[in-house]
């Protein structure tokens, strides 16, 4: 029986440290330094032993796939060496236009590549402050802390290696380091620090998030397809609550035509599918049929985000015959939670758990 109870708590305790939020997470910086040779660097911070207290400086990339650290005023090189570990001496190390918490590594590979080994804490309160703007309630904050969280644990200790970093963009989650932190988000992140999003007895293994669902959200399956069969808890909800959103009204922009055109093989595409709440699921063109959430993706990285910003779109000829219209309504895919439909219900009183339950019907939050 002995033996039994402590065979009992070994699978406990090794569910739980399975499932344990990391101590740090490694952040590939992105954002602002993709395909960069030279990135700007303010001390105080230290390399090594050495401390830098004051000064400007410059990582760059050299001819041997080197990083070198060059200090602008006294114009000459530091240290130069494959990687280059810079340590903060106070609350942060500033890079470029950003300042960051934890440790930054730095290498060549022909550009730049910065790592930001960060704190799992600190890295949560960053989101929370650069998805959201200053001005959103507290009890928003906490929703999408939880998200975050959760998405967190459930990468577990292997966040620390290279091959399952998380980008600081909003293909994952928007980072942008301290300057996104204030104290009110620090109090709201500590608030639900040991708060997750589950469904049934495990993590939800996927959480979504996004700005504005302009009326309603869609089920995983129906926007992601493959990629959301099996996530059931991923459902489409009513939501009028985000019309303080810019993104509530219907947004037009002309793209020039052979530009569209091109995307789709030469041929004007056709919206085949739609779901209830108005995303497109198949669109078709040349003979071929595609995800309307991968045309989606398609049409924002090549026009930008700001000509299709929501997942619930159309196309349209122009009556100028050099351009394509595109409308959308809302912003981002319009799975999960709505950020400023949390945002308005918690200015009506709800609190986190409830926003959640909103959003994530057959999801408790323990």
């Amino acid at each position: 029986m002995k033996d039994l109870f402590c065979l009992l708590i070994f699978f406990i305790l090794t569910i739980e440290s399975a499932l344990a939020l990391p101590r740090t997470v490694s952040v590939i910086l992105k954002d602002k330094n993709d395909r960069c040779d030279k990135i700007g660097l303010t001390a105080p911070f230290r390399v090594k032993d050495k401390t830098f207290g004051r000064g400007k400086f410059v990582l760059q990339t050299t001819d041997n796939d080197e990083v070198e650290l060059f200090e602008i005023l006294a114009r000459k090189t530091l240290v130069k060496q494959r990687v280059i570990e810079i340590t903060p001496v106070l609350s942060g190390v500033r890079l470029g236009e950003r300042k960051y918490a934890g440790v930054l590594k730095v290498r060549a590979n022909k550009y730049l590549e910065v790592i930001n080994i960060v704190p799992s804490k600190d890295y949560v309160e960053s989101v929370v402050g650069s998805e959201l703007p200053p001005h959103f309630e507290d009890e928003a904050y906490k929703a999408l802390a939880v998200l975050t969280l959760t998405r967190l644990e459930l990468l577990g200790a292997s966040s620390t290696r290279l091959a399952t970093s998380i980008v600081d963009s909003t293909q994952y989650e928007n980072y942008t380091g301290l300057q996104a932190v204030s104290p009110r988000i620090k109090s709201c992140v500590q608030a639900v620090i040991n708060k997750r999003l589950f469904y049934g007895s495990h993590q939800a293994p996927k959480v979504y998030y996004h700005s504005a669902c302009a009326g309603g959200t869609s089920s995983a399956e129906s926007v992601f397809g493959e990629g959301g069969r099996g996530l059931k808890y991923l459902k489409g909800v009513k939501c009028d609550y985000c019309q303080e959103s810019p993104f509530w009204r219907e947004k037009e922009h002309n793209v020039p035509r052979q530009k569209f055109l091109k995307l789709f093989g030469g041929k004007f595409p056709t919206v085949e599918e739609s779901d209830k709440e108005g995303r497109p699921t198949r669109i078709a063109f040349n003979n071929k049929k595609s995800s309307g959430y991968k045309v989606w993706l398609s049409l924002g990285r090549t026009f930008g985000w700001g000509a299709v910003p929501g997942n619930k779109y159309n196309f349209s000829d122009s009556p100028d015959p050099k351009f394509v219209v595109l409308r959308s309504r809302g912003a981002g895919h319009g799975v999960g939670l709505c950020q400023w439909g949390a945002n308005e219900q918690a200015k009506q009183g709800k609190t986190y758990r409830e926003i959640l339950k909103f959003y994530f019907p057959d999801c408790q939050i323990r």
